[in-house]
């Protein structure tokens, strides 16, 4: 090649299409002609080699990326023409740029994420942090710390924590801290609440094969108005059931005072009447008793249906055994009741309150729709724990339908046992029948307790 770029000989293959007489402006990108030509014109002054990257237009409009190097040809100590070694690095300049754009989007993530992120070294010192972090948490009094007095062993069980990152393994979890707690450890996140709730997730980085990591990139989002929203959810739930049950206790107690006794005074009128009549109003006023009477038992049984006495008399346990009677007599279902030594004792009020309509609407579903001659309840205490398990052999149904069907018995008894802190688990299946499993908290309480899930 010349001074002006003219190729003087070309081998096949060599800068593309780049034949004899073509100078090499011709083939370069607009964009890349200034600088291919700068490079040349300095081998020519000064009989050193040069190099440049540059894209190559082909005859197609394609471009395809070529590493170029320029090396001098002398005679006589002066620079007569030049000679151009290429190397074609499209896969690798697509391959750098990738990496460019993958790592502009992490570092835009990083920086505005609105999530805290701490970055440590592989000994578990704290090397880095974005602008959400800044936020959360003083880092002057964090920057000298390490992983294991950052998340303590109490809070975050640390040693766990950093034997599973080894591995490679994210670690996720969720903490609690006091606000004295979260201040000792820099926190400045604001929040009002007495106890600071945090989600956790820890990932290694760069981990080999085999190897350990290089570091760790600790996620910490700041959840406890999450939390609080969730406990105020809960209180307002309770306390909605604690006013079903104040006034489903009001209509059971006015049918059965009011109604129940107007009807005894008309029975009673009735028996006087029959003492005074002739022999065939006498016949009717026998069946106009009888009427009556069937109503009083009528509205004696609405009564117990909607909530018995005996339930904030006697407990869970008496009122369960007098409505498993009580079914079997009016339904013709057997109802197999196991339970063990010392559940006699009472529970709290509001598990009482959940329990016993779980029961009596889970039966009433089985009379319904199940289709069997016997039913099993189960009652287990375990670990402060209620659970109550109502089981048939019957005909099945799909509870996500029901569910979002808006049954609304089902979704009662669920709401009973969200509202206590606990859950109500259904499984079924066609001719393969129910498995209804309430469980019920026996220490009602409105605080969540600490929750880790560390794997």
């Amino acid at each position: 090649m010349d001074s002006d770029g003219t190729s003087l000989s070309a081998m096949p293959g060599v800068i593309l299409e780049l034949a004899v007489g073509m100078k090499l402006r011709d083939i370069m990108h607009p964009d890349d002609r200034d600088k291919g030509t700068a490079v040349l014109k300095k081998v020519f002054q000064t009989g050193e080699a040069g190099g440049y990257e540059g894209r190559y237009l082909h005859p197609d409009g394609h471009l395809t990326w070529w590493e170029t190097h320029i090396g001098p040809v002398k005679r006589d100590n002066q620079v007569v023409e030049a000679i151009l070694i290429t190397t074609q690095v499209t896969e690798r300049v697509h391959a750098e740029e990738a990496i460019r754009e993958s790592e502009e989007l992490f570092r835009s993530i990083y920086a505005d994420s609105p999530i805290a992120i701490m970055r440590f070294d592989a000994d578990g010192k704290l090397i880095d942090v974005n602008r959400a972090c800044l936020t959360m948490w003083d880092v002057s009094k964090v920057e000298d710390s390490r992983w294991s007095s950052i998340f303590a062993p109490d809070q975050f069980s640390s040693d766990k924590a950093k034997e599973q990152l080894l591995k490679g393994e994210v670690v996720r979890g969720e903490i609690e801290l006091g606000n004295n707690k979260a201040a000792e450890m820099g926190y400045c996140g604001g929040t009002r609440a007495d106890t600071v709730h945090m989600y956790i997730l820890a990932s290694p980085l760069d981990v080999s094969e085999g190897g350990t990591p290089k570091g760790y990139i600790v996620q910490i989002q700041d959840i406890t108005a999450i939390r609080q929203s969730e406990r105020a959810l809960r209180d307002f739930s309770r306390r909605l059931v604690d006013v079903q049950e104040v006034e489903r206790r009001h209509l059971a107690r006015e049918r059965h005072d009011q109604i129940g006794q107007t009807l005894t005074e008309i029975r009673l009128l009735l028996e006087m009447a029959t003492l005074e009549s002739g022999e065939k109003t006498r016949a009717r006023l026998h069946e106009g008793q009888a009427a009556i009477k069937y109503l009083i038992t009528r509205v004696g049984n609405l009564s117990l249906d909607l909530r018995p006495s005996m339930l904030d008399d006697l407990g869970l346990m008496p009122s369960l055994l007098w409505h498993f009677e009580h079914y079997t007599s009016q339904a013709g279902i057997r109802v197999i009741f196991e339970h063990y030594k010392g559940q006699e004792r009472r529970f709290p009020s509001e598990v009482e309150t959940a329990a016993y309509p779980i029961v009596q609407e889970a039966l009433t579903n089985v009379t319904g729709h199940a289709r069997v001659q016997a039913a099993r309840v189960r009652l287990v205490i375990e670990r402060d724990m209620l659970t109550v398990q109502i089981q048939d052999q019957g005909s099945g149904f799909d509870p996500e339908v029901a569910l979002t069907g808006g049954s609304s018995g089902l979704l009662g008894m669920r709401e009973r046992a969200n509202s206590l802190g606990g859950q109500l688990i259904i499984s079924s299946e066609h001719r393969r029948g129910t498995d209804l499993v309430a469980e019920l908290p026996l220490e009602v309480n409105s605080d969540n307790q600490l929750k880790q899930d560390a794997r």
